[in-house]
This record gives C-alpha cells, sequence and structure tokens, in this order.
C-alpha cells in the first residue's frame, strides 16, 4: 500500500477514533482523524484523502449533511456513514 492511501475518520468518540486508527494503520492506511464536522472540513482542505469515515452524530453537524458537504466538494473520495 502507498503512503497515498489515507483515511479520515470523523467520530466524536476518542476510544473508538483510537481502535479503528489501530485497525487502519496496521492494514497499511494513513489515518488522520477529526472529532468534529468543522475540524474535518478543515483536514479535507488540506490535503488528499482516499475514503472519509463519517460518524452520523457529530457535535457540531448531522453526519448526513456532513456527508453531503464532503461529496458536493470533494466528488472523487469515498464517503461511509
Amino acid at each position: 500500500m502507498s503512503p497515498e492511501e489515507l483515511v479520515l475518520v470523523v467520530d466524536d468518540d476518542s476510544d473508538f477514533l483510537n481502535i479503528i486508527t489501530r485497525i487502519l494503520e496496521k492494514k497499511g492506511f494513513g489515518v488522520q482523524t477529526a472529532p468534529s464536522g468543522a475540524e474535518a472540513l478543515a483536514c479535507l482542505s488540506g490535503r488528499y484523502f482516499n475514503v472519509a469515515i463519517l460518524d452520523i452524530s457529530l457535535p457540531d453537524v448531522d453526519g448526513t449533511e456532513l456527508l453531503s458537504t464532503v461529496l458536493s466538494r470533494y466528488p472523487d473520495i469515498v464517503a461511509i456513514i
């Protein structure tokens, strides 16, 4: 797997972020995490991600709204709720 294969994981549960990060890194992915929709959008504006894994319930935005925003701004990303 090349270092360009990056996954953004967005969830306000820090335990989940730690677990999913360990799993994905063991599989060879680069992982960045964000605990809110605003931080996720900031991450996305700074670099390219192949995949975004989004929580449905975030403190600052509904996950479906974030999904819509992400897909409209970054149509090539694979987004999973």
